[in-house]
């Protein structure tokens, strides 16, 4: 089977961007070959992140993941429905516009390329090492 480049970005809940310490809680993946964008987030699995910036709440743990939630969902119903230039071309812009620096509680890591057989595959898979920190994920 052909790899295909695929590009990723590790999505990070930033509380206090004074500090700069970070959770990992999700990940965008977008192949431009395939035009395929995807994404995860935990939304629910909320006590790390709370047991490590003391004092805050679920609530705002929530809430900031489901802000960034509706907001990739519906920059992923826009690439979908996207026409005009190739799609390798939307795809690429779109993930650059997606993972930008921005002032907010999320933010995202520096754009990877990683080579992968099935970006879908391969989007649980960071997943479960980045954010899920399961054993053996990578290989």
């Amino acid at each position: 089977m052909t790899q295909l480049a695929c590009r990723y970005a590790l999505v990070r809940f930033m509380p206090h961007s004074d500090t700069e310490e970070f959770v990992n809680i999700g990940i965008v993946v977008a192949c431009p070959q395939t035009g395929f964008f995807g994404f995860r987030l935990e939304a629910r699995k909320h006590k790390r992140i709370t047991d490590f910036f003391v004092g805050l709440s679920p609530e705002t743990y929530t809430s900031a993941v489901l802000v960034m939630a509706s907001e990739l969902h519906r920059v992923k119903e826009q690439l979908d429905h996207r026409t005009g230039e190739d799609v390798a071309t939307r795809t690429r812009s779109t993930f650059d516009n997606v993972t930008h620096a921005r002032e907010a509680m999320v933010k995202f890591s520096k754009a990877r390329v990683i080579l992968a057989d099935s970006p879908e595959v391969e989007l649980e898979r960071l997943f479960s090492h980045y954010v899920d920190q399961t054993p053996d994920a990578v290989t």
